[in-house]
């Protein structure tokens, strides 16, 4: 029992520790550390409106100020009816609801997909932080939002960075192997390079040593050793193909796109 405890022990010891972190918690970390900027046009909307806005849940803000926009025509006719005006939203606080919005949407999109309920994937992942990404940079480029705006979709990207970098390294791997993806995520060569080659090292650290038994007479068995030293370590190579055929067939989801 003492040998198999250190044993486990040195087997515990050499393993590399994964922290595997929820997607869709991490959106909602990065969407409340940009909120952070918007909080007083926020506080008034709710107390404007009846909808409840839970902290923990940004897309529960979301919905609120989506069904805010929803019911301004009605608003608006009960401000100038019961003259309203000084606790209602302005033109430019309007403005900043739509933006907020328009900013928000495809970060609520990929909150519902990465949710337990859709039965998201791996690659579900990866697709989603890298539109989620590249979304923020050109509404970030867009010189038609304010400074202030473009400071809160920079508050998301850098918190979501942040967790990506961690996320990244430890679904790479997955996602490649992932029939309805493979390389499709990864947005340039240099990435799919990397993730190539991570790839073919974790293969060849699984693949399978062929041992012989030296049956040859003492004469020969120094060039016996030396022979089973080459066979193995050629054996040790993943062979180039198995690898390069997974990859040129086609994704999952590019042959459904063809039917």
């Amino acid at each position: 029992m003492v040998l198999c405890g250190e044993l486990m022990k040195k087997e515990w010891n050499e393993f590399e520790f994964g922290h595997y972190r929820c997607a869709a918690h991490i959106l909602n970390i990065a969407v409340n550390h940009g909120m952070q900027l918007q909080t007083t046009l926020i506080e008034k909307e709710n107390y404007i409106t009846p909808k409840i806005d839970i902290i923990t849940c940004w897309n529960s803000t979301y919905d609120m100020l989506y069904r805010f926009k929803q019911m301004r025509a009605e608003l608006d006719l009960l401000v100038t009816k019961h003259h309203f005006e000084y606790i209602f939203l302005n033109q430019n606080e309007w403005k900043q609801i739509n933006t907020i919005i328009e900013l928000h949407y495809p970060i609520l999109e990929a909150t519902i997909l990465l949710s337990s309920s859709s039965y998201p994937i791996i690659s579900d992942i990866r697709l989603s932080f890298g539109g989620i990404l590249r979304h923020l940079d050109r509404f970030i480029n867009d010189e038609l939002h304010s400074e202030q705006e473009c400071m809160i979709a920079d508050s998301i990207r850098y918190k979501l960075n942040e967790y990506w970098l961690l996320l990244d390294k430890s679904i790479t791997i997955a996602a490649i192997l992932d029939p309805s993806s493979k390389l499709t995520t990864f947005l340039s060569d240099e990435k799919r390079n990397r993730a190539i080659t991570d790839l073919r090292y974790i293969m060849n650290q699984y693949t399978p040593q062929i041992s012989k038994t030296n049956t040859t007479s003492s004469k020969n068995k120094k060039r016996s050793f030396f022979k089973l030293l080459l066979e193995q370590q050629q054996t040790n190579e993943l062979p180039p193909e198995e690898l390069e055929l997974y990859l040129s067939l086609l994704s999952c989801s590019d042959e459904d796109t063809l039917n």
